[in-house]
């Protein structure tokens, strides 16, 4: 058209304060009633010295129309110092264009949004591994963050800065992570996950080592599960291998550090037998451990002397390091095939107070925390079928797929035991009872030996999923709207459930379920602008079993009555 069009900023006006969202609200007029206005919208931080583009070709409504715009994406929404905000709008109806600048404002400068990329939740990682944590932040206000403005925790164990860092030696179990971003204006933002550590498993091999206080035996090579104690102060590191054989566990140190000539250095481990976890040894906690000069020490939780007869040991020594080999009887740590807690350690290196341990940050005295060994082969879960089922399903069979199942593995969905058959070394079948089927879940599935339900495989178990029914539709009230009517539409069907949403168009409605043959949802006249078949269909919340069938909705488009020109 020939008029020009005007713009008009109603909110945010001159001295407002904003917070989380900002309301953006404007009107455009055009006399030209058949134009369609276009919007561009901008914000400046800095009095409109600068400007940051946050819509682009916004269509209106034709002649005069109120638009509001909430942002509420605070990446895209820097703070401000003071009253130093602006809004400003073009609006065009493709042939003129008119602006508007809104008056000064206040936007409260933002927390860092923090990310993690790893560890990853889903998987299960070995005791010894070195587990890299990486992530990132980003800040409204000075955008990506780095270095010290990172920084990691492990179970609330400060673990470095930066956007990677690494952690190592922790004890088997679930560990949070925590990565907090903090900004120039000491705002922080945080981001979370969790760690899986399996447990240290002693596998039982069928030949034995040769006592001799050195760790180069074939048995060790082949099958010893080998763990670094933590660093002594030079950041060299003792390692101890692990495996059972018969009724015999052996334990062999390397690289031990060999201390001050006035101190003679220990090694062993402590086991908490009955693997209470307790907060202070107890009298049925022992310790086995063979002194530098080769002197064996066995001893109890309360400061006793313990069995003796079950420990032989060995050293070795060269000029820097010594090495130490010990057999202990596993009858006295409850046999084989179960699940205790263990301390591997190096003490008084220099000093009665110096001490290098795995787990890292074990202590002596503390059972809980001490690492979940496992005296005896470790059933491996490789792999589920099937892996999901639905909601209210009867009864499912569930094929495990691993290794070293043996008579009395059992499978477990989310910590609770199955009734499971062992079918072979490499296959178990378990039942999932219909009364765990009953609501829609992400479970996780795990297997145990005999004494080992404290110590399932793997640690992060595998996901199965308990879906929901697929929903179907039948009939939409109403199934018509005209252009630019707010609509509120009822979906009739069957499987709605809990959280299920309208999709309009793909788009997703604000949706009340009524029942589970019946929803609600709000049409938003922005949804209804052209008139055109749009398609509805329902879909129930994750976990599900996917969309609906859809159903055609019209939006009509006004009435145009063409008057005849007559001449006279």
């Amino acid at each position: 058209g020939v008029n020009t069009p005007t713009v008009n900023i109603e909110s945010p006006k001159a001295g407002d304060t904003f917070s989380d969202t900002l309301v953006i609200q404007w009107q455009g007029n055009d006399q030209d009633t058949q134009d369609v206005l276009h919007y561009n919208v901008q914000y400046s931080v800095d009095n409109g010295v600068n400007w940051i583009s946050l819509v682009e070709d916004h269509p209106g409504t034709p002649g005069t129309g109120t638009e509001v715009l909430a942002v509420q994406n605070p990446l895209a929404l820097p703070g401000t110092n003071g009253a130093q905000a602006r809004i400003r709008i073009f609006a065009s109806d493709g042939y003129h264009t008119a602006s508007a600048l809104s008056g000064a404002f206040s936007v409260a400068q933002r927390a860092p949004v923090a990310h993690i990329t790893s560890p990853d939740a889903t998987l299960s990682y070995e005791p010894n591994d070195e587990v890299v944590l990486q992530g990132g932040a980003i800040d409204a206000e000075t955008g990506v963050l780095t270095g010290t403005a990172l920084s990691w925790a492990v179970s609330g164990v400060p673990m470095g800065t930066g956007e990677e860092s690494s952690v190592r030696g922790l004890k088997p179990g679930t560990h949070p992570v925590l990565l907090t971003a903090t900004d120039s204006t000491v705002r922080t933002g945080t981001a979370q996950t969790t760690l899986h550590i399996n447990p240290l498993v002693a596998s039982e091999i069928g030949f034995a080592p040769v006592l001799d206080g050195l760790c180069d035996d074939g048995a060790y090579a082949s099958s010893a599960k080998q763990m670094q104690l933590a660093p002594y102060v030079d950041t060299t590191q003792a390692t101890a291998q692990l495996l059972v054989n018969g009724n015999t566990l052996w334990l062999c140190f390397s690289g031990l550090a060999r201390g001050s000539e006035a101190q003679v250095g220990r090694a062993g481990m402590f086991a908490d037998v009955n693997y209470n976890q307790t907060v202070s040894s107890q009298p049925d906690d022992v310790g086995f451990f063979v002194a530098e000069d080769g002197v064996a020490i066995a001893t109890l939780g309360n400061g006793g002397v313990g069995n003796s007869a079950a420990l032989d040991a060995r050293v070795t020594a060269t000029g820097t390091l010594w090495s130490a080999e010990m057999s202990i009887d596993v009858a006295s740590l409850g046999g084989s095939g179960h699940v205790i807690g263990a301390q591997l350690s190096h003490s008084f290196v220099n000093n009665a107070d110096d001490t290098v341990a795995w787990p890292y940050l074990s202590q002596a005295s503390v059972p809980n925390s001490w690492g979940q060994l496992v005296l005896g082969n470790w059933p491996m879960l490789a792999a589920i079928s099937p892996v999901s089922a639905t909601v209210g399903s009867g009864d499912v069979v569930l094929t495990l797929s691993g290794s070293n199942f043996v008579s009395g593995t059992v499978a477990l969905l989310d910590g609770v035991v199955l009734s499971t058959t062992v079918i072979s070394p490499t296959q178990l079948s378990a039942v999932l009872p219909a009364a765990q089927l009953a609501v829609a879940d992400i479970t996780k599935v795990q297997v145990a030996g005999i004494g080992q339900l404290d110590a399932p495989s793997p640690t992060s178990g595998l996901p199965f999923q308990i879906v929901n029914l697929a929903p179907t539709i039948s009939a939409l009230s109403p199934d018509t709207a005209p252009q630019d009517a707010s609509t509120l539409i009822t979906v009739t069907g069957s499987n709605f459930a809990p959280g299920a949403l309208v999709l309009f168009e793909g788009q997703a409605l604000s949706t009340t379920v009524l029942s589970g043959t019946q929803v609600r949802a709000q049409i938003s006249p922005t949804q209804l602008q052209t008139g055109r078949v749009v398609q509805v269909a329902v879909q129930n919340v994750a976990p599900s079993d996917g969309l609906s069938n859809t159903l055609a909705f019209l939006v009509t488009s006004p009435r145009v009555v063409y008057v005849p020109l007559m001449r006279r």
